[in-house]
C-alpha cells in the first residue's frame, strides 16, 4: 500500500466517537487549569499559542507526571470527590482524561518516562479502589449506574410488543436482534448481509468485529432461532418485516443504515429509542421498565441472564459468554472458541421457546419444498434487487429470504390483527397478493426430530440445540397420543 494508505489505516485504532470523548475530557482538564492558572503547578504546564489562546505544554505536562504534584492528579481527585457527593462514580471520565492525554502525547511526539508511567498507573489504581469503597460504604453509597441493571424477560417482551406495532420496523428489528445476539447496540447495528446465511433450522449471523475483537477473528456463526408461537419476539419475523419494508441500495452490505445526515445505525437507533421511551403513552405502558433501557448494557445483560437459565438443564454458560462476547479470560478464550450445540440451545431460549415443553423442539416456519411459485413470491416480497439475491452472495443467502417469507405467511393472521393501518408491511405483496397467502398450505411440520443438520437422503429439517429431556417429552407425548 501507499504511505497515505498507512496513515489512513492508523486512524482505525480508535472510533471517531471514542476520539471525540477523549477531546472533551482533555478540554475539561484544560478548563479546570484555566480557572486555577495562578497556581504554580498549573503555570508550569500551560502556554499561549500565537493567538494568545491557552493550551497545554505537553512536554512539561508529561514531565510533571513524574511527581505527585501535578494537575492531572489534582483535577481527577477533585472531580471524583465532587461526583461521589452526588452519589455518582466519575471513574469513566477519569479514564477518558488519562486516555486523552496519552493520545495528545502521541500526537505531539512526547514520550512519558518510565517513572511517569508508573506514577499514573498507581494513581489510577488508587482511584479504582476509592471508587469501589464509595460504592460499598454503608452510608450514602455511590449507586451503580443503570448500565449494571439488566432488562428482565417480561420487560423485554413488553417492549418488543410495543415496538412491533410501531410503523417503522427499524427499532423493533434491531432491538430483537440485539437481544438474540446478546450484543452491544453498535455490534448488532453493524450486522452485514454477507455474514448472514441459513443452515438447517437456524439463521447464522457472524460479527464482522466487536469491541473485544477488532478484526472479527474470534467471531463464529451464532444460531438465531425462530419462535413460531409469538410473532413479536421472533427474530426471523422481525427481520422479515424490516427487510420487506426497506429499500436496500444496490451494493450495500449493511443490514441497518444510519439514515440521513451521515449518522451511524447505532446512533440512529439510540436517538429513536430515546424518543420512543419518552413518549407518554409508552411510559404509561412500561412504567419502570422504560428506564432499564437507558443504560448501555441493559439488553445485553438481560439476554445474558435469560440465556443462562438453560443452565438448569444443560451446561451452556460458556456458550452464553461466547455469544455475548463477555471477557472470560485468556485460557478459556484460547480453548473454547465455539460451542455450537450449546449455542443452538441458547438461541432457542433467547427466542422465547419454552424449555420445559415438547414445543422447545419446534421447527421454524418453513416450506416443505422450494417450488417456482415460492421463488417468485420471495422475489416479489423482498424485491429482486435485494443484496441477498445476488449471484455472488454467500451460500444460504437466498434461503434466508425464503425462511423470512415462511415466517410472514405463518404469522399472517397476527400481523393483520395487530399492525396499525398505516404500517408499510400492508403495502407489500404479503397483503396485496392472494397468491402468497395460498402458500400457507405449503408450510412444513411444527415439530422436528433431534439432529445436527438436514436428514441424509430426504433433506428434511431437524432440530438442533435440543437437550435430552425434550426428546423424552416428545416420546412421552407420542405414546400418549
Amino acid at each position: 500500500g501507499k504511505q497515505e494508505d498507512v496513515e489512513e489505516a492508523m486512524t482505525h485504532a480508535r472510533t471517531q466517537k471514542t476520539l471525540r470523548s477523549y477531546e472533551v475530557a482533555v478540554k475539561s482538564l484544560l478548563s479546570w487549569c484555566a480557572h486555577h492558572k495562578n497556581e504554580e503547578i498549573v503555570k508550569d504546564v500551560l502556554k499561549a499559542d500565537n493567538g494568545g489562546k491557552i493550551e497545554f505544554d505537553y512536554p512539561k505536562l508529561a514531565k510533571s507526571l513524574e511527581s505527585i504534584k501535578n494537575v492531572y492528579f489534582r483535577y481527577t481527585l477533585q472531580y471524583q470527590i465532587k461526583m461521589n457527593l452526588s452519589k455518582k462514580s466519575g471513574l469513566g471520565h477519569i479514564k477518558r482524561v488519562r486516555s486523552g492525554l496519552s493520545k495528545k502525547f502521541l500526537d505531539n511526539r512526547v514520550t512519558m518516562s518510565d517513572l511517569a508511567l508508573k506514577m499514573t498507573a498507581q494513581w489510577m489504581a488508587s482511584r479504582k479502589n476509592d471508587d469501589m469503597a464509595a460504592k460499598t460504604r454503608e452510608i450514602n453509597p455511590v449507586k451503580y449506574s443503570n448500565a449494571q441493571r439488566s432488562l428482565p424477560w417480561p420487560a423485554y417482551k413488553a417492549i418488543a410488543h410495543l415496538l412491533a406495532k410501531d410503523e417503522d420496523p427499524f427499532l423493533w428489528c434491531l432491538f430483537v436482534l440485539q437481544w438474540n445476539m446478546i450484543a452491544r447496540v453498535s455490534n448488532a447495528a453493524g450486522v452485514k448481509l454477507s455474514l448472514m446465511s441459513w443452515d438447517n433450522d437456524r439463521l447464522k449471523i457472524k460479527h464482522p468485529k466487536t469491541k473485544m475483537d477488532g478484526e472479527g477473528k474470534k467471531a463464529f456463526p451464532m444460531a438465531i432461532m425462530a419462535n413460531r408461537y409469538c410473532w413479536y419476539i421472533c427474530p426471523i419475523t422481525a427481520l422479515a418485516v424490516y427487510m420487506s419494508c426497506t429499500n436496500f441500495k444496490k451494493d450495500t452490505d449493511q443490514l441497518f443504515s444510519g439514515g440521513t445526515a451521515g449518522k451511524t445505525a447505532s446512533t440512529r437507533y439510540c436517538e429513536r429509542m430515546r424518543s420512543f421511551l419518552n413518549r407518554q403513552d409508552i411510559q404509561s405502558e412500561l412504567n419502570e421498565y422504560a428506564d432499564l433501557l437507558k443504560g448501555s448494557h441493559g439488553v445485553r445483560k438481560g439476554a445474558t441472564n435469560h440465556g443462562a437459565t438453560a443452565g438448569l438443564v444443560a451446561n451452556v454458560l460458556i456458550a452464553v459468554l461466547l455469544r455475548g462476547q463477555w471477557g472470560i479470560g485468556d485460557t478459556l478464550k484460547r480453548y473454547f472458541k465455539e460451542h455450537q450445540a450449546g449455542d443452538a440451545l441458547v438461541g432457542r431460549v433467547l427466542a422465547g421457546l419454552d424449555l420445559y415443553s415438547p414445543k422447545f423442539a419446534a421447527l421454524p416456519p418453513h416450506f416443505k419444498k422450494v417450488s417456482r411459485q415460492i421463488r417468485l413470491a420471495t422475489q416479489a416480497q423482498f424485491k429482486k434487487t435485494h443484496p441477498l439475491f445476488k449471484e455472488d452472495a454467500p451460500a444460504g443467502s437466498e434461503e434466508v429470504l425464503r425462511m423470512c417469507l415462511a415466517s410472514l405467511v405463518h404469522h399472517y393472521e397476527k400481523l393483520d390483527t395487530e399492525l396499525p393501518a398505516g404500517h408499510p408491511l400492508r403495502a407489500t405483496p404479503l397483503f396485496e397478493s392472494p397468491a402468497i397467502m395460498n402458500l400457507k398450505t405449503e408450510l412444513g411440520p411444527e415439530l422436528g426430530e433431534r439432529g445436527s443438520g438436514r436428514e441424509y437422503g430426504t433433506g428434511a429439517m431437524t432440530c438442533t440445540g435440543i437437550p435430552p429431556h425434550v426428546s423424552y417429552m416428545q416420546q412421552a407425548l407420542g405414546y400418549h397420543r
